[in-house]
């Protein structure tokens, strides 16, 4: 599914590697002749991995002239889906039906999901619950369904669910019913064992009002929180440390506060956090069109919290489209989301390019100033239409647990429909990127040997070459739908053909079971190299093509 060919890449005229990609879409869910979607209605995360490397999706899906939530799984990463493995969440009876379902997964393999159940369909104002079940992986078993607010409210939405460091199962929801309060809760026991849950303490945004949430656990335990609220209007952000002898909110941070004035409405935003205590952010930047703020182009941004100095870099502008395109797209704002690679620390986006259609998958390596790389365009798809048909990006990756990690696998799903349509109908697809690192332990000194240590956990015993260039990491070398994160130049020639094998030392070769190797850049003793930037990468290849592309490593050489 993930290696299918494509035309062989040649760079200067010399170097060729078969290039495939993560071609072909997996559909997990679509339109039958004699349905059509109202909404997909997605949650904040809908999938992720086991020890076992199993992928679990939870979706919508139409149940007669209603809605229930389906858990879809598969035991050979994305190839093929049991696409009904677990249904029947919440008896709907009369009820409207199951919305924005979101999954978890805890160190022992056990699943937590959380969905906002309508009892009804009134007008403007839906009653509605909020639900929680469990799956017990050492027992195959479900639990017993929870109503976390057992009285039916008014517009309860934005659940999420995040596993920290000791597998305490953390809950967020909003519950719009009056003043757009946002709510935290953490399960009583690790695992959420008895699928029971408490309102934490100190509480969370106990005044004012938030909205539109996303959580992110750290590499320290710290839990983070973002939400669209007032004082101004914007994306903000606080986090707690519930190690801490009195656990206190950090002072509320207003992160999107910028681009010409602050009367802002962002809404979805989403975290990431590496091994390193960092934590990434990509979040809109929008001016309320077509109210008489929309003189003001859309954005989105990039940011890094970072663990250390516990502060915001600048934002790192990714792309912009005119107000006039963005109020008439629909769903606007549920088309970002991000995943952090916890070895490398790149951070692996997307967000739908309004001048093309498509989704735009990015990479960054979190390095001020510099800015992201392109990695993959995912193009239109059937059937083909305006710029509003890539809704609800979603990346696998969590920091915890560690069997769910980005750096095990780049698994992305995404919904295709136009949302401006009468009766829109919506598919929903999966699609796998093997993710590889490169990092080194060493310095890079001229008469020495640089080592580049190679990881790429899914391609155990893949053959692998590397390069290195000196001119920057762009312009990049396209190989279908992905990118090479280097310049091409002589000596990315001369390393990628291995012509210097004395200097390029285990440019190419094959990696581990494990999926690791070591190269080494053996630099000449020459003064004139001192303060040469070098960046390297490395990628993996079968019979049909290149199948993973690593980060670039930069580094400058030293006397």
């Amino acid at each position: 599914m993930r290696r299918s060919p494509v035309s062989r890449l040649i760079v200067a005229g010399l170097l060729t590697v078969l290039a495939g990609i993560a071609h072909g879409q997996t559909i997990l869910d679509g339109p039958s002749p004699n349905r059509a979607f109202q909404t997909p209605y997605t949650g904040a995360d809908t999938i992720v991995q086991d020890s076992r490397g199993t992928l679990f999706v939870i979706y919508r899906y139409q149940l007669g002239t209603q809605w229930d939530v389906a858990i879809a799984r598969s035991a050979d990463g994305g190839a093929n889906w049991n696409k009904t493995w677990q249904t029947g969440f919440a008896t709907l009876g009369t009820d409207f039906g199951n919305y924005s379902p979101c999954i978890a997964i805890d160190s022992q393999d056990n699943l937590h999901c959380a969905w906002s159940h309508r009892v009804a369909f009134s007008g403007s104002r839906i009653p509605q619950t909020m639900r929680y079940n469990r799956y017990e992986a050492a027992t195959n078993s479900w639990g017993t369904e929870w109503l976390v607010t057992p009285t039916p409210k008014f517009e309860l939405n934005n659940c999420v669910l995040v596993v920290d460091q000791n597998d305490h199962v953390w809950f967020a929801h909003g519950d719009n019913s009056f003043s757009w309060h946002s709510y935290l809760l953490r399960s009583d026991k690790p695992f959420a064992s008895d699928g029971k849950f408490t309102r934490y303490t100190p509480l969370y945004q106990s005044s004012g009002y938030s909205q539109h949430n996303c959580l992110c656990v750290d590499s320290m335990g710290r839990i983070h929180f973002t939400y669209y609220s007032s004082g101004p209007y914007g994306v903000h952000h606080q986090w707690v440390d519930p190690a801490a002898a009195t656990p206190t909110w950090s002072p509320k941070t207003a992160l999107s506060q910028h681009s010409g004035h602050t009367n802002r409405a962002e809404y979805s935003t989403k975290m990431a956090a590496d091994a390193y205590g960092n934590v990434y952010l990509i979040y809109p930047v929008d001016s309320q069109y077509p109210t008489n703020n929309g003189s003001f182009d859309t954005e989105f941004y990039l940011r890094k919290w970072d663990g250390s100095t516990q502060t915001w870099s600048s934002p790192e502008l990714i792309h912009n489209v005119p107000m006039s395109v963005w109020g008439a797209s629909g769903y606007n704002d549920r088309i970002i989301s991000c995943a952090c690679d916890e070895v490398s620390s790149d951070l692996y986006f997307t967000y739908r390019d309004f001048n093309t259609g498509e989704f735009v998958i990015g990479r960054w390596r979190g390095i001020v100033g510099e800015a992201p790389t392109t990695y993959a365009r995912l193009q239109q798809v059937t059937p083909p239409g305006p710029p509003n048909y890539f809704l609800y990006p979603h990346f696998r990756g969590s920091l915890w647990p560690v069997t769910n990690r980005t750096s095990l696998g780049l698994d992305l799903t995404y919904v295709v429909g136009d949302s401006t349509a009468t009766n829109p109908t919506y598919t929903t697809y999966f699609e796998r990127f093997p993710v590889a690192s490169m990092t080194s332990p060493g310095t890079p000194k001229i008469g020495t040997t640089y080592p580049l240590v190679l990881s790429s956990p899914t391609e155990g015993g893949a053959p692998y070459v590397a390069a290195a260039c000196v001119s920057g990491v762009t312009p990049l070398i396209q190989v279908g739908r992905r990118f090479i994160p280097l310049s091409p130049d002589s000596i990315l020639f001369a390393s990628a053909t291995n012509v210097l094998p004395t200097v390029f030392v285990n440019f190419q070769a094959v990696l581990n079971a494990a999926g690791t190797g070591q190269a080494g850049f053996a630099i000449p003793n020459l003064a004139a190299l001192v303060g040469v930037p070098v960046d390297t990468c490395f990628i993996t290849y079968d019979a049909s093509g290149v199948t993973a592309i690593s980060n670039p490593w930069g580094f400058k050489i030293t006397s």
